[in-house]
């Protein structure tokens, strides 16, 4: 298989990482990619879900408060300091998704009786601004647009479609129009002129292991609508588009092989890779590419512990670099490349 950019070359940087016992105590850590350095940023009550800023001084989560049931957004540094709650919105729920390429705004969805809305949070000033009904935010390259899902404008139609919006003018764009499927969990190309996203056929929902799905792509002008993977309805599961820092690439993971295995394919779809991590007996998903795109971080669940595992592109060798029995180790980000 040809090989990303850069592949030649040695990992670099730190990989942050959520750490649980299954219950109610968790940890943000962070270690090397040789597996050495592990530390613990911060212990937890039970976090929902983390996201490092793109400039990696700073991370975000959405916490749950184990006696009111709500979820906040809350923030911290890297190294576990100035940790607070940006939010505080007593039954109401936040789920952080996507940073501003600057790391000054969260995108965050916030339900409340209204259904669920579309914000965008200053964390310097704590600021919001509600910028639409919808779901999964994702803030573009430029963070002029931001492209979200939203129940299809079809009064017969109950499906969910992909939208964009300009931050400046308020102008919205549908991008995608069908009434089978729900397009879920868009995602921008480094450069900006592409959108992957999911797309589940109603219906096809199984009920173990979820949804039926393939990741599809779109240019934002909404035409050259394209099936990146194909897989038709023999499979489950399949993850969001994650595209390598030179948008060449996109890494994904499906159980398509008798297990949850990780995967890279052009961002064309074509050169799709055979499993990169072992399917068989364990699941692998959530890959996230390395700041140089020469290697992948991915979680393997086992029969005791989830670990975290990195592939090396150029040489096809993979690393458990955590070893935890009885815990779960889980959603790696690569940070940049600097200690």
């Amino acid at each position: 298989m040809p090989l990303p950019s850069h592949a030649l070359s040695r990992p670099c940087g730190r990989i942050v990482f959520w750490s649980s016992n299954g219950r109610q105590q968790s940890e943000v850590a962070s270690i090397r990619p040789d597996g050495a350095g592990r530390r613990t940023i911060r212990d937890l009550p039970y976090s929902g879900r983390f996201l490092l800023s793109p400039d990696a001084s700073s991370i975000a989560l959405t916490i749950y408060n184990s006696r009111s049931d709500d979820a906040d957004v809350w923030l911290m540094k890297p190294d576990g300091t100035q940790y607070r709650n940006l939010t505080g919105t007593p039954k109401r729920d936040e789920y952080i998704y996507d940073w501003s390429p600057g790391s000054r705004r969260i995108a965050f969805e916030r339900l409340d009786a209204s259904g669920t809305q579309i914000y965008l949070l200053n964390v310097r000033s704590g600021k919001e601004r509600r910028v639409v009904a919808g779901y999964r935010p994702s803030l573009s390259p430029d963070g002029g647009h931001i492209a979200y899902a939203a129940p299809s404008p079809d009064v017969a139609d109950f499906t969910t479609d992909i939208f964009t919006m300009d931050l400046t003018t308020g102008e919205v764009t549908r991008l995608t129009e069908d009434s089978s499927s729900d397009d879920d969990h868009p995602e921008w190309s480094p450069a900006g002129g592409w959108l992957g996203f999911n797309r589940i056929p109603t219906g096809q929902m199984n009920e173990y292991e979820g949804p039926y799905s393939d990741i599809w792509r779109v240019r934002t002008s909404g035409e050259d609508e394209q099936n990146l993977t194909n897989y038709q309805d023999d499979y489950n599961g399949v993850s969001t588009a994650e595209w390598s820092p030179d948008g060449a690439w996109i890494a994904y993971n499906t159980d398509f092989d008798e297990g949850g295995a990780v995967y890279v394919m052009r961002s064309d779809g074509s050169d799709r890779s055979k499993p990169l991590s072992d399917p068989v007996g364990s699941w692998s998903r959530n890959p996230t590419w390395s700041p140089r795109g020469n290697h992948l971080a991915y979680e393997r669940s086992g029969k005791q512990s989830t670990d975290i595992w990195t592939y090396d592109l150029a040489s096809g060798s993979k690393k458990r670099i955590t070893s935890t029995v009885k815990r779960y180790e889980s959603l790696p980000f690569w940070a940049s490349c600097q200690e």
